[in-house]
């Protein structure tokens, strides 16, 4: 294993190192050596298995027939948003109606 010895840090950049190892249960030495492993690490290719699996699933589906996959999203978004606003609605007759009840009109 090598030595590396770090000169002139900034003391809020130590205080931020030890506030950091103190949070992760570890000493500020082991804190150090995760984050250059974690920052020098070469990155995994994300495993793209899901996403073909769903993109094939979307293939084979009729449900969108004759959209893109763009226009599909878009419609999916679109019933959404129309749920929601549907349960909003429910959610504000429920509060006029209890309000009503609470403070009847005279």
């Amino acid at each position: 294993m090598k030595t590396l010895t770090i000169r002139q840090l900034p003391d809020d950049v130590h205080d931020a190192l030890r506030i950091k190892a103190a949070a992760n249960g570890r000493s500020m030495e082991e804190e150090v050596r995760q984050l250059l492993a974690d920052a020098t690490m070469e990155r995994k290719k994300p495993d793209l298995g899901p996403l073909r699996a769903l993109r094939e699933k979307f293939r084979k589906s009729d449900a969108f027939d004759g959209l893109t996959a763009a226009e599909a999203v878009r419609e999916m978004r679109n019933e959404d948003i129309a749920a929601t606003d549907a349960k909003l609605a429910r959610i504000e007759a429920d509060w006029a109606a209890a309000r009503e009840k609470k403070n009847p009109a005279q």
